[in-house]
Order: C-alpha cells, then structure tokens, then sequence
C-alpha cells in the first residue's frame, strides 16, 4: 500500500478501532447501567465510523485493517490497570478520563489529515466525520466533568479549603 491517500484512511481507521475497543471494553468493565449505556452508544458510534472508512478504502481497491494499534491497546490497557485500583466513583473517572483522551487522538489524527490531505474524496470524508467527532468529544468531556470525585455537585459546599 503506496497511496498516500490509502495510508491515510487506514491511520484514521485504526485510530477509529482503538476508540470504539476502548469503549467496548470500558462498557463491559462498568457497573453502573448509566454509564455501560453511554460507553456502549459511543462505541456503536465509532463502529459506523470504523464501517465507513473501511468502505472507503475497500473502494479504493485496498483491505481495511480494523484491528487498531499497539499504542491503543496499550493505552486501553493502562486505563484498565488504573480503574482497577482505584474506588469504583474514581474508576469511573479514570475510564471516562482516559476515553477522552482517546477522542483527543482521534479528532487530532482527523484534523491533521483534513490539513495534510489533497484529496477532494479525502476531504470529504473528513468534512463529514469531524463534526460528528467534535460532539462525541464534547460528550465524553461534559460526562468526565460529571464524573470527577475532586469537584462537588452544584449545590454541595467542598469540605476542603
């Protein structure tokens, strides 16, 4: 695979698989219902994402790599490690935290390409998804708010200060 174009859908496709298996299993390590559900709706999300690239290339006469990266295995497993020693309030902020840094390395790798790509199919691609990005990382960051033990609810004085 020499076509630039063809690297570049399939770094924003392995990106895009890290995400949606870091949802998947932030889902399935939960407890609280609320949170399996938004963690499984985002990575359902990322599935049609992870389905349109894949589209895309396969177009283009290639085989998609939907496996992901090392790096977002590795990430993905750090969060776990972390969740896992931490009180169940806290490890649910790790995995929201650790979520949206994910959706930070996706939109970052969508936004560099939008800006590397001369491609009018390309860009089209991209003009379609990043918006749609951009509100899934605002999600995730509004719910790591929600979910952070260092600042109280609205209404509730800290004990701290």
């Amino acid at each position: 695979m020499s076509d630039p174009k063809i690297e570049m859908l399939q770094d924003l496709l392995e990106t895009a698989s890290d995400s949606r298996n870091f949802y998947r299993s932030a889902s399935e390590a939960v407890e609280l219902p609320f949170l399996k559900n938004e963690f499984a709706a985002m990575a359902d999300a990322k599935d049609v994402l992870v389905t349109e690239l894949s589209q895309h290339i396969t177009a283009r006469g290639e085989q998609p790599d939907a496996g992901g990266t090392l790096v977002g295995s590795l990430r993905q497993a750090y969060a776990c490690v972390l969740a896992s020693l931490s009180t169940k309030p806290a490890a649910m902020f790790t995995y929201a935290s650790e979520l949206e840094d994910a959706e930070d390395r996706l939109l970052g790798h969508f936004d560099l390409a939008l800006v590397n790509t001369d491609s009018m199919a390309v860009r089209a691609v991209l003009l379609t998804e990043i918006p749609k990005l951009r509100a899934s990382h605002q999600r995730i960051k509004d719910l790591r708010n929600a979910l952070n033990p260092e600042v109280p609810a609205p209404g509730v004085e800290s004990t701290t200060g």
